[in-house]
C-alpha cells in the first residue's frame, strides 16, 4: 500500500482509504474471511500521506530482503528470520516440506510459499538434506516434480 501511496501521489490521483479491520477480524488469516459490514471509506489527508511516505522511505533505507507485518506496523528482518522455527518444527525426523506449514499455521498464517523458499534455501546453503524428490504420480495435469512432497531432514553430521 506504501508504495500504491508514492506511485499515485506522483499522478495527482485521489485517493481514498479503507480499513477492514473490524469488518473482517480474522483477514489476515483466513482467506474466506465472512465480512461484518462494508467499512466506511475516507479520502487520504495529507497528514497521513505524508505519514505514509515517510514510513517508505524509511523501509527503502533499511532494504532488507524480508518485511513482516507485526504489532500493527512493518518491520524489516533479516530473511532467515524464521529459519530457525523452521528446523525447530523438522526437529530430528524426515518430513514432507508441506507439512511443515500446518505446525507453523498460527505463527506465519498464509505464508506457505515463504516457508517454502526458505527450505530451499536451507537445502542449498547445506543446513537441511533431501531424502527424497516430491513427485506427481498421476492427475490431471499429469507427472512432475512436486516440491510440497519432497522429503527433508537436517544435514546429518560426517
Amino acid at each position: 500500500m506504501l508504495a500504491f501511496v508514492e506511485w499515485l501521489t506522483d499522478k495527482g490521483v485521489v485517493i481514498y482509504l479503507c480499513d477492514y479491520t473490524e469488518a473482517c477480524p480474522d483477514m489476515y488469516t483466513n482467506c474466506d474471511c465472512e465480512f461484518l459490514f462494508r467499512p466506511e471509506m475516507h479520502l487520504l489527508t495529507n497528514e497521513e500521506r505524508s505519514k505514509y511516505l515517510a514510513e517508505l522511505e524509511r523501509l527503502k533505507k533499511e532494504n532488507t530482503k524480508l518485511r513482516m507485518y507485526s504489532n500493527g506496523r512493518i518491520v524489516s528482518l533479516p530473511e532467515d528470520s524464521y529459519d530457525e522455527r523452521i528446523l525447530e518444527v523438522i526437529g530430528e525426523r524426515e518430513m514432507k516440506t508441506i507439512m511443515v506449514y500446518p505446525e507453523l499455521w498460527d505463527e506465519m498464517p498464509l505464508m506457505l510459499t515463504f516457508i517454502l523458499y526458505r527450505i530451499r534455501c536451507m537445502i542449498a546453503s547445506g543446513v537441511l538434506e533431501v531424502v527424497k524428490d516430491g513427485k506427481i504420480e498421476s492427475g490431471m495435469y499429469g507427472t512432475g516434480d512436486d516440491f510440497g512432497k519432497t522429503i527433508v531432514r537436517k544435514k546429518l553430521k560426517e
